[in-house]
């Protein structure tokens, strides 16, 4: 009974199903910038690695900008160019 009240409510073009949607502008922004404040934070990060003394600090700085590299990035850019944007450039790494 709530599916058909639902039914009503939604447009008949709605589906659940996103990949058969293209990305909005606003959804293609907040990737975008998900993926730039990424690469700022690997920058600031080994930023931080080069002036600490700390082995333990070392130890979770590179676990965590390893983990960033392996798979938060590829999904992210992996996003954008499937929506037939290019990625933004990366800053070399320190």
């Amino acid at each position: 009974m709530q599916f058909k009240m639902f039914k009503k409510l939604l447009p008949m073009s709605f589906t659940l199903n996103t990949a058969q949607k293209p990305m909005h502008a606003g959804e293609i922004y907040h990737v975008w910038e998900s993926l730039t404040a990424s690469h700022q934070l690997i920058n600031s990060l080994e930023t931080f690695q080069m002036n600490t003394d700390d082995k333990e600090m070392h130890k979770f700085i590179r676990v965590f900008t390893t983990d960033i590299r392996t798979q938060r990035l590829p999904k992210l850019e992996g996003l954008l160019k499937e929506a037939g944007f290019t990625v933004p450039p990366r800053s070399a790494s320190k």
